[in-house]
């Protein structure tokens, strides 16, 4: 349990590193054939889609697969080495109140970098069809996704008003007299950040363990701090 995050860290970093020595196609030059075979106007935007992605289906490898694992479990990996530096039967909330607000508002902005980012990267690895979209509309949205983000984080900071300790355990808080709110949110997140880590999303497992931390210190700084 000691080291669970280095054997973390170093089975993503091995796997990541294996992924280059994947070719993206079992064989790139049918691929290329069969692509621009595709007629778009001849089989219409559905069809052509369907076509698209049926083709990719057939002659793409894992290498993304093991890139998206790696990277998963290298965020996740660091991520715990930093959290359990001190033990796991020590973690603790931040020490100090604006740390807790930087870190609500750190997991707002990465989750809609997250978002930005896996549109880039798909793009980058090709899959979508040069007909697609442009990705100037799914981008017109994210100013608004972000307030929503950044706005989501300050309401449930709200948790701080009145008596709230930081620098409290987490490890040791029990289950006895806590706030349910935010015992609710960090189940929830827990399940997502579960679901993004099996399917090898890598791009919301670091926002999804920062948005659970930030519960987690504010539901046991509220438990401490009224004992």
């Amino acid at each position: 349990m000691k080291y669970i995050s280095h054997y973390i860290t170093f089975v993503g970093f091995i796997l990541f590193m294996y992924s280059f020595a994947i070719d993206t196609y079992t064989d790139k030059s049918a691929y290329d054939d069969a692509y621009h075979a595709i007629d778009r106007i001849e089989l219409g935007r559905e069809e052509s889609f369907e076509a698209f992605y049926a083709l990719r289906e057939k002659y793409l490898t894992n290498r993304f697969q093991y890139q998206n694992y790696g990277v998963t479990l290298l965020s996740l990996g660091i991520f715990l080495m930093f959290l359990t530096r001190k033990g796991w039967k020590n973690i603790s909330s931040p020490n100090t109140n604006w740390k807790i607000f930087l870190l609500g508002f750190s997991a707002a902005l990465l989750t809609t970098v997250g978002y930005i980012g896996d549109l880039f990267l798909e793009f980058a690895r090709g899959s979508y069809p040069h007909w697609a979209d442009s990705l100037g509309i799914p981008l017109a949205g994210v100013p608004v996704s972000f307030m929503i983000f950044f706005g989501w984080a300050a309401v449930n900071m709200l948790g701080m008003n009145g008596k709230f300790n930081a620098g409290v355990s987490i490890s040791n808080m029990g289950y006895h007299n806590i706030n349910w709110w935010y015992a609710i949110l960090a189940f929830v997140t827990t399940l997502i950040t579960s679901l993004c880590i099996y399917d090898g999303f890598f791009w919301l497992v670091l926002p999804g363990v920062l948005w659970l931390y930030f519960y987690l210190s504010i539901m046991a700084g509220r438990k401490a701090a009224n004992k």
